[in-house]
C-alpha cells in the first residue's frame, strides 16, 4: 500500500486558534478546523480530526466487507456504511 500523507498548519492558543488540515498526498482538499468548531454541534462548513477519521473507518470498513461478501461468493450491489 502506498503512504498517504496529511498537514496541518495551526496559529493560536486551542480556544482562539484555528488551523488548516491539507490532503497532501492526493491535493484533494485543504480543510478549515478550529476547537470551537470542532466542539460546536453545528460545524458550519468545517471538519474535526474525528470526522476524517471516521470517513477513513467506514471506506476501509466498506472495503472489507465488500471483500468478504465477494469471497462468500456474493456479489455486493451497493453498501452504506
Amino acid at each position: 500500500m502506498p503512504t498517504r500523507t496529511a498537514r496541518t498548519a495551526w496559529d493560536g492558543g486551542l480556544q482562539d486558534g484555528s488551523g488548516q488540515v491539507e490532503l497532501t498526498s492526493s491535493g484533494l482538499a485543504t480543510f478549515e478546523v478550529s476547537f470551537p468548531k470542532r466542539a460546536a454541534d453545528d460545524a458550519n462548513g468545517a471538519t474535526s480530526p474525528e470526522e476524517l477519521i471516521a470517513a477513513a473507518h467506514s471506506a476501509c470498513f466498506a472495503m472489507q466487507l465488500s471483500a468478504v461478501i465477494a469471497d462468500a461468493g456474493v456479489t455486493p450491489v451497493s453498501l452504506e456504511v
